[in-house]
């Protein structure tokens, strides 16, 4: 079988506005508007970032320009980690416990 690698295209325009789009029509969709909207990242052990992987990197830069495209501020639009296991620390924030906090804390 062929192995084929794609790219990184977290910064790329298409992309970015793709987001958006499915974040400005599924927010049409609600009789409200949230407080904040939580981008969940699969997530990765954090030693693996700590070696260099740009995967954190490149997550953050998603957010960043998804941001900027939504006219957002950093407390609209959150970044966030997920589906972490094993003993290691993994990326953060956790998805789970910020839910948490964020109910805690009302929002």
């Amino acid at each position: 079988p062929a192995i084929r690698s794609v790219p990184p295209y977290y910064d790329e325009p298409v992309y970015i506005e793709a987001l958006a789009r499915s974040i400005e029509q599924n927010l049409a969709t609600l009789d409200f508007e949230p407080e904040v909207v939580i981008t969940s990242y699969h997530g990765i052990p954090k030693p693996y970032s700590d070696k260099g992987d740009p995967y954190q990197t490149h997550c953050l830069a998603t957010t960043r320009l998804l941001r900027a495209r939504l006219g957002w501020d950093e407390e609209k639009l959150i970044t966030t980690f997920q589906s972490r296991f094993g003993a290691q620390e993994w990326l953060q924030p956790y998805t789970d416990v910020t839910v948490e906090k964020l109910a805690k804390d009302g929002v």
